[in-house]
Formats: structure tokens, sequence, C-alpha cells
């Protein structure tokens, strides 16, 4: 009798790891093919543009780029709306640059602590906003602008950024200053923007290459 009870046991420990894993399965989303993609920034995507539209356009024929001058995380905000009524299959956002400018002009340290602090909650309304867009990829800052003291804000920036993006499963981070680490001539010499041409195409390479991977 023990044994027989040990063998049934035995069969029902399998049957319930095997119900377990159909439904583990069905709850994985299928990798659904991307068609459609936008990606919104500054300036940095505004120089990227051409760069962005020979490598992406022929992969995503339904692309759309954005790259408004000295725009920050708020000042976006209406336009990433909009963008997100198209429903694309991807968003690519490369924001926080000249959300910098008010570190710069803060007068102490508790003003740089509330300029942190709204920006990251800026960049958390963005992200809560795309739930449902399947793929997100925040581009981080780089750390060695001179214009806008990077070397000081961008990793506080960077750190927020990636906390953020990691609350989400849709949400992925693109670092930046990881990539472009090492690569001096694609500094520009106004210490803010990219090299043309080689600057600017490798940061359409690195957003282009993420969206490959990521998305």
């Amino acid at each position: 009798m023990l044994t027989r009870n040990k063998i049934i046991c035995a069969l029902l420990c399998v049957l319930v790891v095997e119900l377990g894993l159909v439904y583990i399965h069905s709850q994985v989303k299928p990798h659904v093919p991307v068609h459609s993609v936008t990606v919104a920034g500054d300036s940095l995507v505004f120089l990227s543009t051409g760069d962005l539209q020979v490598l992406m356009a022929p992969k995503y024929p339904n692309l759309d780029i954005a790259g408004v001058l000295g725009i920050t995380i708020a000042g976006m905000m209406p336009a990433i709306e909009q963008m997100h009524t198209k429903k694309p299959d991807a968003i690519v956002l490369a924001l926080g640059t000249n959300d910098a400018r008010y570190l710069v002009a803060a007068q102490n340290v508790d003003q740089q602590a509330q300029v942190l602090q709204a920006s990251f909650a800026q960049q958390e309304v963005v992200l809560r906003s795309l739930v449902d867009t399947p793929c997100v990829i925040w581009v981080g800052v780089q750390e060695h602008n001179t214009e806008l003291n990077l070397v000081t804000w961008g990793p506080q920036l960077n750190k927020g950024f990636k906390a953020n993006v990691e609350k989400y499963p849709n949400g992925h981070f693109l670092d930046w200053e990881h990539v472009m680490r090492g690569h001096a001539d694609w500094q520009s010499s106004d210490g803010l923007h990219f090299s043309d041409p080689i600057g600017n195409r490798a940061y359409a390479q690195a957003i282009n290459d993420s969206v490959d991977e990521l998305c």
C-alpha cells in the first residue's frame, strides 16, 4: 500500500509540474515582428536623422523620427503622447541631455536634487504612458559632455533613468556612454554634439542596433 501511495504521489507531482510548464508557456507572449518605429529626441537625434533613415527605413517601413533642438523631457511629452496614438511597435527616446541645463543653473545642492527628481518623475510619467507599446528604449546621456557639465551630472542622470526603465517589462536602456567611451573622434568641438559624419553615424548605428537586438 505504501509503495502504491508513493507511485501515485510521484505521478501527481509529475502532472503538477507539466501543468505548470503549460501555464508558463501560455503566459509567454510570442515575439511580434517590428514594422513601425518612432525615434524621438533632442538635437542629437535631429543631427542624426539622415543616418537613422538610411539605416532603419529599409527594415522598418513605418519610421517616424522627431528631433527637436534644445528639448527636455517635459517639453517632449505632448509630442510623445501624439506619437503614442499611432501605436508604433517600438519607441526610442533620446532625452535628458537638455535637462542638465537646469542642473547647471541650480543655485545650491537642494535645487540640484529637486531638478534631478523632477527629471526622473517626468521620465516615469512618459514610461507609464507607454506600457502598451511592445518595446520602449531610453537612450542614456553621454557623461563627458563639457558644455553642460555632464561629467558631473551624466552618471546621476543615467543611474536614475536606467532604474526607472528597469521597472517596466517593455523597457530597455541603451547605455550610450558605454558605446561612446574611448571614441574621442565622435565628439564635436563644441563639447555638446557629435562629430559629423562619424559621430552622428555612430549614434544612429547604436539606436538602430538596439532596436534590432532588443525589440
